[in-house]
């Protein structure tokens, strides 16, 4: 934030009390109350929160509101490991020379090939490989499947980004993403409710990064179905329909991934149960059509 340090220093404590326990977490006024007309009115405004220096806000939970204080001080929160990319596991089938690699490592590879000589040869290859797992062969044509442009698009604000959409590989030894994507999407629902729009397209950029970092594991898998059932019931849709929200990254993903999740549990209970966030993924469906 750009509060004059002494201003933060000086600044009255105001106290949360978080989740169903009331634990105590104390934060200056003055940098709360910037960050949130909301909050803001809840520190300086008439109400007795403001009177009494504390408020109680049973339903955010410990660790999210910790991930608030922690963006209040740096302009960042920490869920996703800063080098996720040596979870990475070589694919089980031909995908492009450039699968796994992030931005930087990618341009590092293609300058060793073509000093080694082997880029020509390398790229010609992969490509073939490329169009084989991913577009219809008419023995006349090939196009680029509907699938890999909304994975394009998906991933194109991303500088950490992989060539290839997430796929199955039970041989990757992955770690459970449930409680990291979680924690993007119930920071982002603190931040839609206390209406803190920085705060809240960060969390987008950090669960796109960590969607993209995804295997297609079971556990995985079971990540994502909870984080489309936690959206469904805490995310209400779009107010305008080019506007970006928790709830169109979550949906977007899914429609890349769709026939990598239909199977899981919860996603097909989330299917069962109906609702308008399964109608707006009918809707996105179609753009997978070829």
């Amino acid at each position: 934030m750009d509060l004059p340090f002494h201003t933060i220093l000086t600044s009255p404590i105001f106290v949360f009390r978080v989740g169903p326990d009331g634990t105590e977490m104390r934060l200056p006024a003055a940098l709360v109350s910037q960050s949130s007309p909301v909050l803001n009115r809840l520190i300086n405004g008439k109400m007795k929160e403001a009177q009494n220096g504390v408020a109680e806000i049973a339903d955010v939970e410990e660790a999210t509101f910790a991930c608030f204080g922690q963006w209040l001080y740096t302009g960042e929160y920490i869920t996703r490991p800063a080098d996720r990319t040596k979870f990475r596991s070589p694919s089980l089938q031909p995908v492009p020379w450039d699968h796994g690699l992030s931005t930087k490592e990618k341009k590092k590879k293609e300058k060793t090939m073509r000093v080694e000589g082997t880029w020509n040869d390398q790229v010609v290859q992969d490509n073939t490989a490329l169009f084989n797992n991913w577009a219809f062969s008419d023995n006349v044509c090939h196009k680029r499947s509907k699938k890999q442009e909304l994975w394009d698009l998906f991933t194109s604000s991303c500088d950490d980004r992989l060539a290839a959409p997430p796929r199955v590989n039970v041989a990757a030894d992955y770690p459970d993403m449930t409680d990291e994507l979680l924690s993007h999407a119930k920071l982002c629902c603190f931040a839609d409710r206390y209406v803190i729009p920085a705060l809240a397209n960060l969390c987008l950029d950090n669960l796109r990064l960590s969607l993209i970092d995804c295997e297609c594991q079971s556990t995985p898998m079971r990540g994502i179905a909870e984080l489309l059932a936690f959206t469904a019931s805490n995310f209400p849709p779009r107010d305008e329909i080019n506007s970006e929200n928790l709830r169109s990254v979550v949906l977007s993903f899914t429609v890349i991934i769709f026939e990598l999740l239909v199977e899981d549990d919860v996603f097909q209970e989330i299917l069962g149960n109906g609702g308008d966030i399964v109608q707006e993924l009918l809707l996105l469906l179609q753009r997978r059509l070829d």
